[in-house]
């Protein structure tokens, strides 16, 4: 997970802004940025984002995956598999994105879904998580059958915890020493979030 800190109000936006949400151009001193649908042009971005370390080294995926490896899951995303929102700036360049997959093919545990999140160093603790949270808890919620969101996060990523928790996502459980990160093991945190299905 990225490194997020927050502003007040970032999460004013409610449920039935969503379709503003996803149109409308953010403000920052340095450009702007919108929140829309990922496209299977994206791969080589999400690879590119994927190098820098301060992003790959808070997710449990290994360093540099490859574009084929991005076009395959934006083919998950083609095929309605995966839900997938990307966060890209005026010119195009792809700046964060959040997804949802289902957790395990086991018809009865089709409810749940795992979500992981990711943004570049140069805006890392702008609101862009908090952005691209909101607007897949959402979708998640009113257009999706899932109805538990589960996730795991080291559990010494205060920032992406903190995230976690303004959304309403619980801890269930330490793991000890379940992720491998810089040559040792790392304790991660198990959250799940439960969605409200009559939520408006």
């Amino acid at each position: 997970m990225a490194r997020y800190r927050f502003a007040p109000g970032e999460l004013a936006n409610n449920a039935a802004n969503l379709g503003t949400a996803l149109t409308t151009t953010k403000p920052r001193a340095d450009g702007s940025y919108r929140l829309r649908s990922a496209e299977p042009s994206d791969a080589a971005a999400f690879a590119a984002n994927m190098a820098f370390e301060s992003v790959y080294a808070n997710t449990l995926q290994l360093p540099y995956p490859s574009p084929a490896l991005w076009e395959k899951r934006l083919a998950d995303v083609a095929n309605g598999y995966r839900v997938m929102i990307v966060a890209a700036q005026d010119n195009g360049e792809v700046i964060g994105s959040c997804s949802a997959w289902q957790s395990s093919p086991n018809p009865r545990l089709a409810h749940s879904a795992s979500i992981g999140i990711t943004i570049v160093p140069a805006w890392q603790g702008c609101g862009v998580g908090s952005a691209l949270m909101q607007a897949l808890v959402t979708e998640l919620t009113h257009w999706h059958p899932y109805r538990r969101l589960e996730l795991h996060v080291y559990a010494d990523n205060a920032p992406a915890i903190a995230l976690y928790r303004k959304f309403g996502f619980a801890e269930e459980a330490l793991l000890k020493g379940r992720g491998f990160r810089h040559g040792q093991y790392h304790d991660t945190l198990q959250m799940s979030l439960w969605l409200n299905q009559d939520e408006s």
